[in-house]
């Protein structure tokens, strides 16, 4: 992931050295912080950022914007500051004001109760066999 003022995801085939597919990610005014793959299935690509979260498939070496539900779009424009890949096709993604979204694929299933929401960031999420560890301001681990 490229920087300012670019935000250009570039994806490499390193054994051939060639550049395999790019998009633009974001802007100037909305940077993004963190790109992962699904680890089980690294065609699939999550982007989060300040008003940026996205979800790409890698076809034919040319990435495809997946169509993000509408219950997202309804919602006030966010910083997600973090996402984790976890099992079953679904992604947990974090923002500035302390809550966890859930999703399955593209599709916003909830809100987690055990969101704290109480208005401080979450910046870090780590996925494991049980569930995740979401870390956040003033030291907070849930």
């Amino acid at each position: 992931q490229g920087g300012a003022p670019d935000w250009v995801l570039v994806v490499w085939a390193w054994e051939k050295s060639t550049k395999m597919a790019t998009i633009k990610t974001g802007a100037n005014d909305t940077p993004v912080y963190q790109v992962s793959f699904n680890p089980i299935d690294p065609r699939y690509v999550c982007v989060s950022g300040k008003e940026v979260l996205s979800f790409f498939h890698i076809d034919d070496d040319t990435f495809k914007p997946m169509q993000v539900s509408s219950s997202l779009a309804k919602r006030e424009p966010q910083q997600y500051l973090a996402h984790a890949w976890l099992s079953g096709n679904r992604t947990v993604v974090a923002t500035a004001s302390g809550e966890l979204l859930l999703f399955h694929e593209t599709e916003l299933l909830s809100v987690l109760p055990c969101s704290p929401s109480d208005g401080n960031s979450i910046y870090a999420i780590c996925p494991f066999s049980r569930g995740f560890l979401a870390a956040g301001a003033m030291g907070t681990l849930r």
